[in-house]
């Protein structure tokens, strides 16, 4: 999942569910501890707040 903002600052950041594949996992910048519908939901909260 990639998530970005286009304005006058970009903000790329890159993330994966708890049940990714290994080579998915290991390439993102943040792995949810969550699966699934919990893990979007992981990622989306924190994406809002702006963490990584």
């Amino acid at each position: 999942m990639l998530l970005g903002f286009n304005g006058a600052t970009t903000m790329r950041a890159t993330f994966a569910l708890a049940n990714a594949a290994a080579e998915v996992k290991a390439a993102v910048d943040y792995v949810s501890p969550y699966e699934n519908g919990d893990g979007v939901v992981d990622i989306l909260r924190r994406w809002v707040e702006g963490e990584k």
